[in-house]
């Protein structure tokens, strides 16, 4: 009797070859392939939507028409965390609860999977969809950066820490569906994870403290503001990045020893609380920089324990118009002619009078030192513009007192200008006095004005003395 012979191996047909043991490689491949199939069947990509609708609808009205800061953009990007995070942990609740939902628990347990698996498969689908959202995100923001930003640099430590803050919230809502299986477990997750910056701030408001401010991600706001006067000696994104990469790790770590008590899990959520200490530190006594002449300035503090904000050197950019010059910060350029423009149109029934200004500056209250001098303007709204009008008719000492004269002719001037003026209720008495002002011929209202005006911007003029 002849046996027949495999050409390759050249043993008999039919006999057992045993396959070679799996390795490193084949279990990547294969956790790679169940991570591809869970994205595919995964909620995410109805979700995503909704996770970018709202982001969009809120950030549509917050943006400065023709200034485009870099520190801005990386906040918007960061602040998206606060509707993709909770959005995600929801849906994080869903995948944990899904099997249990469909009445497939037993068979998905007794599959020859190590649950381990599922359980990084789906949560990594549920995140993949939550950084794919954040990621889209991003990237418009950023893009509009690289387009657009008039100044500073893109932060993208910031970036980063919205990113993991999105994956933390999905890992955090797994977690709850797992141990609080329910119908209603991804509404309550979403509903509580969107409530713990809501809940800091109100914590820190009731206790004047602002020990818990930092320890949201959203804190970071507070040091690194979208001014272009100063920069801040600490801007805490790396705590806050240890801070909330020790807790996605330790969350991630908790699952896994919800299906193995194995040592390696231990030691990875020690490991992860020790990180998450390490970054939360100093978020919980952070140093508020102060300046010279503040409320909280110490002079009996070392410059290690009294830091102080630092400014930035920059060129105004100025334009000279046919009253009054104007210079800005350069990162403001874009909006310099229309400002100049409705500068000349308020001062130009008191041009060549005493005390009108020959430039005016752009000044932001929160940088180093004192204002130049009282002809300067904060911002590029009617209200700020309108604020030359009341420091031309009023003088240093008395620009917290006006009469009503003064309240006249400053809001004729506004008014006269096509602007809103912004800073006094409607009154009878003056709506009255501004209409027969305002019904002067142009040589009328000069001529009382230069006749009037020292007496004006003293202050001893009445209503009985306009004409």
């Amino acid at each position: 009797m002849s046996v027949s012979m495999s050409r390759v191996s050249g043993s008999p047909l039919g006999s057992f070859q045993p396959s070679r043991a799996p390795g490193i490689g084949d279990a990547i491949r294969s956790l790679l392939s169940l991570l591809w199939i869970e994205i595919r069947r995964s909620q995410g990509c109805w979700l995503l939507p909704l996770m970018l609708l709202p982001v969009g609808l809120l950030n549509a009205f917050r943006m400065e028409q023709g200034v485009i800061l870099w520190s801005q953009m990386t906040i918007l990007t960061l602040e998206t965390y606060i509707v993709i995070g909770p959005l995600a942990a929801g849906l994080g609740a869903w995948t944990a609860d899904r099997d249990r939902r469909r009445r497939t628990t037993g068979m998905v347990d007794g599959a020859p999977r190590n649950p381990l698996h599922r359980d990084a498969a789906q949560l990594g689908a549920v995140t993949f969809w939550g950084l794919v959202a954040y990621g889209v995100v991003a990237c418009w923001f950023l893009g509009r950066g690289v387009l657009f930003a008039t100044w500073g640099s893109p932060d993208l430590g910031i970036v980063l820490v919205g990113a993991v803050a999105v994956a933390a919230h999905a890992a955090l809502g797994y977690l709850f569906g797992r141990v609080f299986p329910g119908r209603l477990a991804p509404l309550l997750a979403a509903i509580l994870t969107y409530a713990a910056p809501i809940v800091s701030e109100m914590i820190d408001s009731a206790t004047q403290s602002s020990r818990l401010g930092l320890a949201v991600p959203v804190g970071l706001v507070n040091f690194n503001d979208r001014s272009v006067h100063y920069k801040l000696p600490e801007t805490y994104v790396g705590e806050s990045l240890l801070w909330v990469a020790g807790i996605l790790g330790a969350l991630w770590m908790v699952i896994a020893l919800l299906r193995s008590r194995h040592p390696v899990w231990w030691l990875g959520l020690a490991a992860s609380v020790a990180i998450g200490v390490i970054g939360l530190g100093p978020l919980l006594s952070p140093v508020f920089p102060t300046t010279p002449g503040s409320e909280s300035f110490s002079p009996g503090l070392s410059a290690e324990e009294q830091p102080l904000m630092t400014s930035v050197p920059f060129e105004p950019v100025c334009r000279s118009g046919t009253v009054v010059a104007v210079c800005v910060h350069p990162a403001y350029s874009a909006r310099l002619e229309d400002t100049s423009e409705r500068f000349d149109r308020i001062l130009k029934p008191v041009a060549g009078l005493p005390g009108i200004p020959a430039i005016m500056q752009q000044y932001d209250d929160t940088a180093l030192g004192q204002p130049p001098s009282w002809n300067v303007f904060h911002g590029f709204g009617d209200g700020s513009i309108a604020g030359a009008a009341l420091n031309a008719v009023t003088l240093l000492e008395s620009r917290y007192g006006l009469s009503d004269a003064q309240l006249v002719i400053a809001r004729w001037m506004v008014e006269r200008a096509d602007m809103s003026y912004p800073f006094e209720p409607a009154a009878p008495a003056i709506d009255a006095a501004v209409d027969r002002f305002a019904a002067l011929s142009p040589d009328a209202q000069r001529a009382w004005l230069e006749a009037n005006w020292d007496a004006l911007r003293a202050g001893t003029l009445t209503l009985e003395d306009l004409p």
